[in-house]
């Protein structure tokens, strides 16, 4: 039996995937619960300083979302990430607690990895809830209930679509999905909830691996990441924009080695790969981003066209100034833009909102367009002719 336990151990770690199914790591009687904690009672002391160790790579290698100030653009990266707690049964009859990372992508929708919600050794889920704003325990976050069968699911491509009740995009917004090509030795940030453990970034070291097999169905990456974290979104740490799902190692490699820290390959999914087969990304891949604030006189916006991943124009201003002079050689049309940002303090629900939808045209010998870009405020819309010059 002891052989048995450290085995499924081993296995949770090196598939970054919570379940265990021959000992529960979190047991039934933490259903429920904001602070989960291992349930170390029927392991060995080899097996619980084992997993002690890795709590205490956590802790090394993750960087808390707390410590980032509530404006900080990983903060607000951050926010429609959460814990997807998951009460499955396995075919032996043990109940237990299994924890995964998902995020909102559409209105009343989260997108996980299929794992997290089907397997083999899954014989029945009585319930799943998602945890939005877990940032610590004095910050638990607010708990929204999950219909227990996805309303999308893919086993190549490993992941599931999940129905979330109450409309929890009101108040955490939604992720900017953003199907683009990535180059090797690109910056990365991975946002989840490794362990179950409060929002974690992974921030240092993160990057597109230098070699790749099979791009389109299994992009590598160096980023740490641990149990807890399948499901994760994976963004573009220029673009902040989520380019792949984050699901495990390869060959079950992927887990942080023991003895140095040393990270080695991760697995993630595209997501333009699964953009194109789900429907449900398809309709929200290229809505307009939303962003609530108080003032939009008092806020500045930021928006940057890429071509080729190349720069090919960025601009910074307040909202409400004459934007004709933003990028007068390269850009022709900005019906809307890739990338934008709005700093200032958020306040939501009660506040302004802004839509930029449409396409990105530009004109470096090639293409050519006219140019608009659309701002909605509340029910007022206003918009902006020839804004590139």
């Amino acid at each position: 039996m002891k052989f048995e336990i450290t085995a499924c151990i081993l296995l949770l770690l090196a598939l970054d995937v919570s379940p265990c199914y021959a000992e529960c790591i979190y047991g039934a009687n933490q259903w429920g619960s904001v602070t989960l904690k291992p349930s170390k009672g029927s392991l060995s002391s080899d097996e619980v300083q084992y997993i002690e160790s890795i709590e205490n790579s956590v802790r090394k290698n993750f960087e808390p979302s707390l410590g980032r100030l509530p404006e900080s653009r990983l903060r607000r990266y951050g926010e429609p990430i959460g814990r997807l707690e998951v009460l499955a049964t396995d075919k032996s009859g043990l109940t237990c607690v299994n924890v995964c990372t998902g995020f909102l992508v559409a209105s009343g929708k989260l997108l996980t990895n299929r794992h997290c919600v089907q397997s083999n050794e899954i014989k029945s889920i009585s319930s799943i809830k998602f945890r939005l704003g877990y940032l610590g325990s004095n910050l638990p976050g607010k708990l929204y209930n999950v219909n227990v069968n996805p309303s999308e699911v893919d086993e190549k491509l490993d992941y599931a679509i999940l129905d979330v009740q109450d409309h929890p995009e009101e108040k955490f917004g939604l992720v900017n999905i953003e199907p683009v090509n990535i180059e090797p030795g690109e910056d990365l940030i991975v946002i989840g909830h490794p362990l179950g453990q409060p929002q974690q970034f992974s921030v240092a070291q993160c990057t597109v691996a230098p070699e790749q097999d099979n791009p389109d169905y299994d992009l590598k990456h160096l980023c740490q990441t641990t149990a807890g974290n399948s499901g994760s979104p994976i963004f573009d740490e220029h673009t902040g924009s989520v380019i792949a799902l984050h699901h495990g190692g390869p060959g079950n490699i992927g887990v942080i080695s023991q003895a140095d820290d040393k990270v080695s390959q991760r697995s993630a999914i595209p997501i333009s790969t699964i953009v194109a087969y789900s429907s449900v990304l398809q309709r929200v891949s290229n809505a307009p981003a939303r962003v609530e604030i108080s003032d939009l006189k008092n806020y500045y916006m930021k928006f940057y066209v890429r071509r080729n991943k190349r720069l090919i124009c960025a601009y910074s201003g307040r909202i409400a100034d004459d934007l004709s002079m933003a990028c007068p050689v390269a850009i022709t049309s900005i019906n809307g833009v890739r990338r934008y940002e709005v700093s200032g303090t958020a306040k939501s629900p009660t506040g302004s909102v802004i839509n930029i939808s449409g396409k990105v045209n530009v004109d470096d010998g090639d293409d050519s367009g006219s140019c608009s870009l659309l701002l909605t405020r509340s029910n007022a819309k206003i918009e902006i002719s020839q804004v590139c010059g």
